[in-house]
């Protein structure tokens, strides 16, 4: 089990990059919307 973790723990790293990216731009496109009032 480690060594199957251990092998597959950087395309893991690689997917925690991107959620961390796209829950970022989420939250600020939110931000954004909520200051606009655009989802009236």
């Amino acid at each position: 089990d480690m060594a199957r973790f251990v092998d597959t723990y950087p395309e893991y790293r690689k997917m925690q990059g991107n959620v961390s990216k796209h829950v970022t731009m989420v939250t600020e496109m939110s931000k954004l919307v909520d200051k606009r009032k655009l989802m009236l």
